[in-house]
């Protein structure tokens, strides 16, 4: 008997950018496989999503694909595949085709011209952006992460996934981080500026989507717009390459946080 397919919805980039950044086409996933999906993303969406973001931390380190938005220049995007290690309290990421590493806030550039670095002031800020996603905060965030809704399945590099989407208060959050990873924050917190009408949303947005065994796959931060594609955990450290300099001092990568 031929197989059946269920129709998944699959974000794809397009010249005519939508208010969200992304439209979402129909990709044909085999039927068998979504069930296996739906049966294994049955229970609360809460445990579901802490439980897979503890595994992930766990892991300390993994393959990922990075794509980050400037900061200033909000139509540039970067995406590169590279590798991420955490364990508390440091964290660290190479992506090697931008020459560019990170040990904890601390950034670190091989002295050689990465390919299609052009110099300009818009090339430094869209390097600058990929190079400060960081994969132990927005797991972190999902610890903290209140009334998950499950959205239901999609496909992620060719692979059914269950889409999650979280909202995360920034206090509990911070608190989180500056524990387990204080390397990454700033010894103690910003003031919490006064609740009036109209005043922005501080909270985080975020989207995490879970294979069939329940295993982190994506995580996706809506503003400013980071996201991390998991391939593999696992594996060791990321160390710095012999002759890396440092291009941006983090505000505690010098004062004993530094594995240099």
């Amino acid at each position: 008997m031929a197989k059946r397919y269920w129709r998944i919805w699959v974000p794809v980039a397009v010249l005519g950018m939508t208010a969200a950044g992304v439209v979402f086409v129909p990709e044909a996933v085999d039927e068998a496989r979504v069930e296996r999906l739906l049966e294994a993303h049955a229970g609360d969406p809460a445990q579901v999503l802490k439980e897979a973001a503890e595994r992930a931390l766990a892991a300390g380190a993994a393959e990922v694909v990075v794509s980050a938005e400037s900061p200033f220049y909000g139509d540039v995007r970067r995406t590169e595949t590279g590798r991420m290690s955490w364990k508390s309290p440091h964290e660290a990421l190479a992506l090697p085709s931008m020459s560019r590493w990170r040990i904890d806030n601390d950034v670190y550039y091989h002295p050689y011209v990465p390919p299609g670095f052009n110099g300009s002031l818009e090339s430094e800020w869209e390097n600058g952006a990929a190079s400060l996603v960081s994969a132990p905060a927005l797991l972190s965030a999902l610890l903290v992460s209140g009334d998950p809704k499950r959205v239901g399945p999609e496909s992620v590099g060719g692979r059914p996934a269950m889409r999650y989407s979280v909202v995360v208060e920034p206090e509990p959050f911070g608190a989180l981080l500056r524990k387990t990873f204080p390397c990454l924050t700033s010894p103690r917190p910003a003031p919490e500026p006064p609740k009036v009408p109209g005043s922005p949303d501080r909270r985080i947005h975020l989207d995490a989507w879970l294979d069939a065994h329940g295993q982190l796959v994506r995580v996706h931060q809506r503003r400013p717009r980071e996201t991390i594609e998991f391939r593999a955990f696992g594996g060791p450290a990321v160390t710095l390459p012999e002759g890396a300099q440092l291009v941006d001092e983090g505000p505690n990568g010098r004062k004993g946080c530094s594995t240099r």
